[in-house]
């Protein structure tokens, strides 16, 4: 797997405060040791911070918490065709 999407990473308040102290919650971290895809996918997510950071792949995989449940929209107004519901659950870690 290229990425991983790790809910509330626990890594987050410890490693970085400044930036916990600005991101609203709840936070997700999209992790990946692809420098190219990583920098594709930050210009694409909106409130996004970039970061490095050396642990273990369980520690950086850890999770405080879940994505939750999304509601699809009444109208879908985007230029493109709609995602299926939980596309992105095969991109959890799978303690999360």
């Amino acid at each position: 797997m290229d990425f991983f999407i790790v809910p509330e990473p626990k890594w987050l308040d410890e490693k970085f405060p400044d930036v916990a102290k600005r991101t609203k919650r709840p936070a997700a971290a999209i992790v990946s040791t692809d420098l190219v895809w990583i920098t594709f996918v930050k210009l694409r997510v909106d409130r996004c911070y970039k970061g490095e950071i050396e642990c273990s792949k369980e520690d950086i995989l850890a999770s405080a918490g879940s994505v939750g449940e999304f509601e699809d929209p009444e109208l879908w107004t985007a230029p493109y065709n709609k995602y299926d519901g939980d596309w992105w659950k095969v991109f959890l870690p799978q303690e999360a």
